[in-house]
């Protein structure tokens, strides 16, 4: 599953949907913004993922997922990059599965560098 946590937080702050709504698609446009779509995510009786409700759809500036990184580090204390795991995705492999890095960002820590607006 792919995670857009920062993403997703300015996209339901813009649209005023519930924290249930989540990303599924995510464009970057010639201007350089973004475009997320999304709905609420919910599961089928047998178990399948389902897409409930009406798409919703929201474009997101880069300065505004900025603000958003760094309103992430000021209220948790982690860090945005590998939000507080110290460690990021490296690569993946069929046979050995995703293999980590040390996350550049906080070297590791997991705790959000001095923030400067």
């Amino acid at each position: 599953m792919i995670n857009w946590p920062h993403e997703n937080a300015v996209a339901r702050r813009k649209l005023g949907v519930p924290a249930e709504w989540t990303i599924y698609s995510l464009e970057i446009l010639d201007d350089g913004n973004y475009l997320a779509k999304g709905a609420i995510e919910g599961t089928t009786v047998a178990g399948k993922k389902k897409w409930m409700g009406r798409e919703k759809v929201a474009t997101i500036a880069p300065a505004e997922l900025r603000e958003e990184r760094m309103r992430y580090e000021r209220t948790t204390g982690k860090c945005h990059y590998c939000l507080g795991e110290g460690k990021v995705a490296a690569k993946w492999e069929r046979d050995v599965g995703t293999t980590y890095a040390t996350c550049k960002r906080c070297l590791g820590t997991g705790q959000a560098k001095e923030v400067t607006p």
